[in-house]
């Protein structure tokens, strides 16, 4: 008898930002969603001294072990490295002891103790990871004067006679 795996989506954020009293302190966040779209689980913290890697790498791993049992998760990351690393580094730094050839000598990996705890949890779930672009690339190509611009270039393409008016 085979059970079926739960279905969910991880979102995770690493945050630089704080207030004028906590600049040393960087929020990293994790929110977990179930395959109908309401919230399985969020969870937010802060954490002194570390660098934006880490705090991503951070939040990945503390979404993955806050699951009680085993599950099919999609990781949705704004982390090229956190997603290049799960594609494309997890097989190679497992079998040379999370060491990576730098400058001809074998070297450690960064954050090896983060990335072998994503190792443990991927033993118990399934993990797909796919690429989440930051909110600000969004929002920076929508501010006013974007708006603006296109609605100027639309209105002189769809009346020509206003571009004859202002010549």
């Amino acid at each position: 008898m085979e059970t079926s795996l739960s279905r969910l989506s991880l979102f995770t954020s690493p945050n630089n930002e704080g207030n004028s009293t906590q600049r040393s302190l960087k929020r990293w966040s994790f929110r977990l969603v179930d395959c109908t779209g309401s919230e399985y689980l969020a969870a937010t913290d802060f954490e002194s001294g570390v660098t934006m890697e880490r705090l991503g790498l951070l939040a990945v791993v503390r979404g993955l072990e806050a699951l009680d049992r085993p599950s099919h998760v999609t990781l949705a990351n704004p982390s090229r490295v956190v997603s290049r690393g799960l594609q494309y580094g997890m097989d190679i730094w497992r079998k040379t002891g999370w060491r990576w050839e730098r400058f001809g000598q074998m070297a450690l990996i960064r954050n090896a103790d983060l990335w072998q705890r994503i190792d443990v949890a991927m033993g118990y779930h399934q993990l797909v990871c796919r690429k989440l672009r930051p909110e600000s690339a969004h929002t920076s190509l929508r501010g006013p004067h974007y708006s603006k611009r296109r609605r100027r270039r639309i209105s002189l393409r769809d009346n020509p006679h206003l571009l004859q008016e202002a010549v």
